[in-house]
């Protein structure tokens, strides 16, 4: 205790910044009515929010300044008369003119700025002859969609105070770190269920926020989730989701008992656990597991993990599976005709074209 006679205290906090992929799709009706406008009148949509911030497009008809007259503009903004001010963020954004089902979207702009006063806005547009000619305009009206990604605080943890503070330490290191994880896991109640194959898990909403980009999605954005006390999960096996936690919470990827692990089948685990890894964008996590595949890559994995590594975008994984392919190129024509591969030329067939590259000449 101080001379003073208050207890001294410690306290530390980690705030985590993520950012959340915003779409938001905007349709146009009564088009023809509009080839009166002048130049620079515009249309606002309705608002939108992401990223605690709200958002809306101005549509501007016949342009909104001289180089753009007589095209069809779109510029994002952010509506100030709605949150703080000061609160300024500067976003990349893209508009696509978007048609019908086989129609692909048709991008108008590339890294249009939002919030960078240097910026010439010349792009986020397409004229009016070239979209009446086009087909993406029917029935007197078009849809565009509006991308980005917006900066979000999606988390604050604070240790409460101790009686007496730890040794003081001139920057950050992985003791704190360790604290604020127990301080998170311990000390913090939970406050969301995750309901998964019949098994209940609690955990931290803002905390898996913080470390996933679509969990942020879940649990800040506009969705019942953001608020619901029970989130439910599907398409995912509960061991498999514990392991994910798991890692979440502890940056470790830690194997369950082998009683409850389909026999001790570690490549079947680590297989599921990229797939949720991707699934949530864990790149650590998605990292992780595919380094532990490439050592089990052999004869009798390699056309299921390659097959993997296509599906889920694994590109230092697919290489590696090559590389054990050229290896074994004696026996190629053999592998080839498996029904591992035979499976995976059938869904992936450029596989075998850059495997042939690989390992040419084809075995005859």
């Amino acid at each position: 205790m101080s001379s003073a006679g208050v207890m001294p205290s410690h306290t530390a906090s980690a705030i985590f910044t993520k950012t959340v992929p915003v779409s938001h799709d905007l349709a146009i009706g009564g088009y023809s009515a509009t080839s009166g406008y002048a130049n620079g009148v515009y249309i606002k949509s309705a608002r939108f929010v992401a990223g605690g911030r709200r958002w809306y497009l101005r549509y501007y008809p016949n342009g909104c300044c001289s180089y753009d007259n007589k095209c069809v503009t779109f510029l994002l903004y952010h509506d100030r008369e709605y949150g703080v001010d000061e609160d300024k963020v500067t976003v990349k954004y893209q508009v696509s003119l978007v048609g019908p089902a086989n129609y692909a979207p048709v991008a108008l702009s590339l890294n249009m700025i939002y919030g960078d006063p240097s910026y010439d806005t010349t792009t986020g547009l397409i004229s009016r002859t070239t979209l009446e000619r086009s087909g993406y305009l029917k029935n007197d009206g078009f849809s565009v969609r509006c991308e980005f990604r917006v900066p979000v605080n999606v988390a604050e943890t604070v240790l409460l105070p101790t009686e007496e503070p730890p040794p003081s330490s001139p920057t950050p290191n992985h003791e704190h770190a360790e604290a604020l994880i127990r301080f998170v896991t311990n000390d913090v109640p939970t406050d969301v269920t995750l309901e998964v194959g019949g098994e209940t898990f609690w955990a931290h909403r803002r905390f898996l926020a913080a470390q996933s980009s679509v969990l942020a999605a879940l649990f800040t954005g506009p969705m019942r989730e953001n608020t619901a006390p029970s989130v439910r999960i599907d398409d995912m096996e509960p061991l498999v989701f514990k392991a994910m936690l798991d890692f979440i919470y502890t940056g470790n990827l830690l194997p369950p008992p082998a009683e409850d692990h389909e026999g001790g089948n570690q490549i079947a685990m680590t297989q599921h656990l990229l797939v949720a890894a991707d699934r949530y964008d864990l790149q650590r996590l998605k990292s992780t597991c595919a380094e532990k595949l490439r050592a089990y890559i052999d004869m009798s994995t390699v056309a299921t993990t390659l097959a993997l590594a296509q599906r889920h975008r694994c590109h230092e994984l697919k290489d590696a599976c090559f590389d054990f392919l050229a290896q074994t190129k004696g026996n190629l024509k053999a592998i080839l005709k498996s029904d591992g591969f035979e499976q995976l030329i059938t869904d992936y067939p450029l596989v075998l074209v850059e495997l042939l590259a690989r390992v040419a000449p084809l075995p005859r």
